[in-house]
């Protein structure tokens, strides 16, 4: 008599892991889609963090971390550093420490006694910035866990959520601006902010989705299966973005595209799917001059195509973002106007900074007279002063280790001739969202919102993945693959 096979053991354990993954993301992306400390869902999301990354790591399969867990370690020292601002230190330390006398004379007029103090001069925000960290790092452990032939799969996952953002964008256009399809209490009514609750971090991440959707209309191959369906699908969808990203009313997304879009499409029309079928002896010379006219014509059409849905855009909306971008406005010339009270923090609190988070209630003592309004400064709006501000000279080495980081790995991707065409191509997209995040961050603070740490944290490790390949290693498959 046959034996009958339980339920559990016809999950295969890689198939766990990955079901594991994508619930843990889809999570992110649905409840953690602000930066704000105060969010409700992050009673949620930072639990689910905690349990997924000690699932993962009990689960976890030591062969495959063989130098594929920098990303973790990375995040672990930045964990690290916030842990190391929290602990209390000796009265005289604390009192010596640049920047931190004030406090001490402002104890001493109130007749409080000296107490053993911590680095941060707000320990509850870089308490809240440590706890963040729990997201990426979930993300990355369940990423690290999963077999090679679901890696790609992983990105796959990434490039839905962020379609998902987009078609919920353009359904609140269409409806109330106090509707239940925005889902934070402090957003941009009546825009299209997708899942996100500010319109530039939506704006960012369909600049993001269109260099991605180019990479993945370009790995298909024209012997695999709705390989042309695909193909010409994810160029239609890029265009879809275009005015997407247009009626957000972003500037910065607005100054990203010009570097996303011509990237997604130099993409799309390089890859597998414009090259493969050409390997037949008897036809490569005539099937290379057709694919070279080919893929002229294609450039072509398609750059003046978007010139036009650029210029419909404009004329028929009176588009926000160009409003904003050409015009002069308040906000233009705050975000100017504070950067010499953002140096004076950065020299006030270096070389150990002021604490993790500790931003928006430090720069109250730095604030100008002239910009006291009702409203307050949250975020520097300049990520990369901000960490200097807040983590000193530890902030600068980050910064500087995660560039040369990125070039390298670049380096190491393009020099490997184990890789495949798709997978240098892959390297390249995530190398331009890398850039685009770190030109974001020049004007805002994307990296600050769960949803969009946890995809950074991803394409880190598949970047990382790409670029520890060698000849002896396994390629993957090359069809919506590459990783």
């Amino acid at each position: 008599m046959p034996r009958v096979k339980s339920a559990t053991a016809l999950v295969e354990p890689s198939t766990g892991r990955f079901v594991l993954f994508a619930f843990f993301v889809i999570c992110i992306f649905l409840f953690g889609g602000g930066s704000r400390d105060d969010i409700q869902s992050l009673l949620f999301i930072r639990p689910l963090a905690i349990c997924a990354a000690a699932l993962g790591l009990c689960l976890i399969n030591r062969d495959q971390l063989a130098g594929r867990s920098i990303i973790l370690y990375t995040l672990l020292v930045v964990a690290g550093s916030m842990i190391v601002q929290l602990i209390p230190l000796p009265v005289g330390i604390w009192t010596s420490l640049q920047g931190h006398g004030l406090f001490a004379d402002i104890a001493a007029i109130a007749g409080l006694d000296p107490l053993p103090r911590p680095l941060s001069l707000s320990p509850s925000k870089t308490l809240n910035s440590l706890f963040s960290l729990v997201v990426p790092i979930a993300a990355t452990i369940l990423y690290l866990n999963l077999d090679r032939g679901d890696r790609t799969k992983a990105l796959t996952i990434i490039i839905i959520l962020f379609l998902v953002s987009a078609m919920i964008a353009i359904v609140q256009l269409a409806s109330s601006p106090n509707g239940p399809l925005y889902f934070y209490r402090i957003t941009n009514n009546g825009q299209a902010v997708g899942l996100f609750a500010n319109r530039n971090h939506q704006a960012v991440m369909m600049t993001v989705a269109m260099v991605l959707i180019g990479w993945y209309g370009s790995s298909q191959k024209r012997r695999d299966a709705l390989a042309a369906l695909k193909f010409n699908a994810c160029g239609g969808v890029i265009f879809i973005l275009v005015p997407l990203v247009v009626i957000t009313g972003s500037r910065s997304g607005l100054l990203l595209m010009t570097v996303a879009l011509p990237t997604a499409i130099y993409i799309l029309f390089s890859g597998s799917y414009s090259s493969s079928g050409l390997t037949s002896q008897k036809n490569r010379k005539l099937g290379r001059v057709r694919l070279l006219l080919d893929r002229r014509v294609l450039l072509i059409l398609t750059m003046v195509a978007t010139l036009l849905l650029l210029g419909l855009t404009f004329l028929l909306s009176r588009s926000l973002a160009f409003d904003r971008l050409l015009g002069s406005t308040e906000s233009n010339s705050l975000r100017f106007d504070l950067l010499p009270s953002f140096y004076a923090m950065i020299k006030e609190y270096f070389p150990f900074g002021s604490g993790f988070g500790s931003f928006e209630h430090v720069y109250k003592i730095f604030e100008e007279r002239e910009y006291l309004a009702p409203s307050y400064l949250n975020q520097a709006h300049n990520d990369w002063f901000q960490i200097v501000i807040e983590a000193g000279i530890f902030g600068i080495l980050l910064c500087i280790s995660v560039a040369v980081w990125i070039v390298s790995r670049l380096i190491l991707i393009y020099g490997n001739p184990a890789l495949s065409r798709n997978q240098k191509n892959l390297g390249l997209s995530l190398f331009i969202v890398f850039v685009m995040l770190g030109l974001a961050s020049f004007v805002d603070y994307p990296i600050r919102v769960p949803s969009i740490i946890t995809s950074l944290a991803v394409f880190a490790c598949i970047y990382n993945d790409l670029a520890s390949r060698d000849k002896r290693s396994d390629r993957l498959q090359s069809s919506s693959s590459g990783v």
